[in-house]
């Protein structure tokens, strides 16, 4: 009777006694990667013309990670700016582009499988400025789309030249839309300057689902750990979209790759 009276005395004042070692979570990691690369860029905006312009794009992109024993918290942004041209005599356009996608993403996978899953929902946002060179009037063209649809992904480490590297693919759909498009050919700027405001551009917004915005953000990566856990990321970008916003249809496509380099920033 004493021995169990002083164990379990001492079970209480020693709450280690008895009971396994308990594993610390892990800590959340944030990694921060920037890099460049080039992009092709076809599109169709029939505000503009009924042709097809292609043309290659500088790139760069902008983003960080944050990861915890769960989450996937991910931030991306990507820029491209160049000239494309069409596929018959058309004329020539200088374009500025930008895609955003912020995800919150939650592991499905066991931590110690192969296969890492992920999904959850995510933001969109996609703007275009395309300026024709070859138009006198109506010669300024865009694009402003900004939506919310689920997002999913998959990462798997393998082993090569000694190596232990990650391989991963995560792709983004947008379902509602707010999207601003011109319905007719050009921008208000043919209206007086006294009265260029922002009102006459957003009466032209619209909100809905996919007749709206119809489109795909895909990408895949291939890591090369660094030391301090570090790393260098090759990127392939994927952007199509397609819309009937107004009276013009755009459809548009970016097949981009890129040379990244992660920094992790917490220790």
């Amino acid at each position: 009777m004493r021995l169990t009276v002083v164990y379990l005395l001492l079970l209480f004042a020693l709450p280690g006694l008895g009971q396994e070692k308990r594993t610390a979570a892990p800590k959340r990691s944030l990694s921060l990667y920037l890099g460049g690369g080039a992009a092709w860029e076809t599109y169709r905006d029939r505000a503009m013309s009924p042709l097809l312009y292609e043309g290659i794009q500088g790139a760069a992109m902008l983003g960080f990670d944050i990861q915890g024993a769960k989450m996937l918290h991910r931030v991306e942004g990507r820029f491209w700016a160049g000239e494309t041209s069409a596929q018959r005599r058309g004329g020539t356009t200088e374009n500025l582009a930008f895609a955003v996608n912020g995800s919150h993403l939650k592991r499905l996978s066991a931590a110690d499988a192969p296969w890492q899953w992920r999904a959850g929902p995510a933001v969109l946002v996609w703007g275009s400025l395309r300026y024709h060179t070859g138009l006198v009037n109506s010669n300024y063209f865009y694009d402003l789309f900004g939506s919310v649809g689920p997002s999913g992904s998959v990462e798997r480490s393998i082993k090569m030249l000694r190596r232990r590297w990650t391989a991963g693919w995560q792709m983004s759909v947008p379902v509602f839309s707010w999207g601003l498009r011109p319905t007719y050919s050009g921008l208000v700027a043919a209206t007086p300057e006294e009265e260029l405001t922002a009102a006459p551009y957003l009466e032209e917004a619209r909100f809905g689902a996919f007749k709206v915005l119809t489109g795909v953000q895909s990408r895949l990566h291939l890591r090369y750990p660094l030391p301090n856990e570090n790393a260098l990321m090759l990127v392939y970008h994927w952007d199509v979209f397609s819309s009937r916003l107004g009276h013009h249809p755009v459809t548009h496509a970016m097949n981009g790759l890129q040379l990244n380099l992660s920094i992790k920033l917490s220790r």
